[in-house]
């Protein structure tokens, strides 16, 4: 009695986990499922710019996570307006099998719309963190590594960004900003250890 009980409960934390993947959560994702940046300011559009993709492959499952640039706008680090709401964009995803070059999974989804909820596929939108969530199906067990990911943003019909990757590791290296008051010196050593005539640094 006492193991069946066990059992139904690992079940039952089992499903609580995955259900609970899309929740627009930035710590759910790791360093491991980076897929790649894509430039910020190449998108042909006002909005709809990708900025990241990352994706995770578990067994029959695969995890993918797109961040944009500019899903909303922010004054004073307050969102003034969801430039998604009411908006004719979307995204088309096509997945392929590197080895065989076959099409797995190609699909338009709607990017204004919160969640999406299919047969084969649940998608969740997180505008304060300029996020979108996707859990797809997959026809039968892969490895991120053998998957090729072509993503195409859509405004209006037509294509505005653009992100393709291998699913395989990568080395990529993102952007860091750095902050200089204008009363110290332009120099490294200057803004960290202070000037020769005893002002200090940080």
């Amino acid at each position: 009695m006492f193991i069946y009980l066990f059992i139904l409960a690992m079940i039952s934390i089992t499903s609580g986990l995955s259900a609970q993947t899309l929740t627009g959560d930035l710590k759910f994702w790791q360093k491991a499922d980076f897929l790649g940046f894509d430039e910020i300011g190449d998108c042909n559009a006002e909005t709809g710019d990708i900025s990241s993709v990352f994706a995770r492959v578990e067994q029959s499952r695969m995890l993918l996570r797109v961040t944009f640039d500019n899903m909303v706008s922010r004054e004073h680090n307050e969102i003034t307006s969801d430039n998604f709401a009411g908006v004719n964009i979307s995204l088309k995803i096509k997945l392929t099998r590197q080895n065989t070059r076959t099409t797995f999974f190609d699909e338009e989804l709607d990017l204004s719309a919160g969640k999406i909820s299919l047969r084969s596929l649940r998608a969740l939108r997180t505008p304060s963190s300029n996020l979108w969530e996707t859990e797809i199906t997959l026809p039968q067990p892969l490895q991120r590594e053998n998957i090729e990911f072509s993503l195409t943003v859509l405004l209006d019909g037509k294509v505005v960004d653009y992100f393709h990757a291998d699913g395989g590791p990568t080395d990529a290296e993102g952007n860091c900003a750095f902050v200089h008051h204008g009363n110290q010196g332009i120099t490294y050593t200057e803004v960290f250890y202070g000037s020769p005539g005893g002002q200090s640094g940080l």
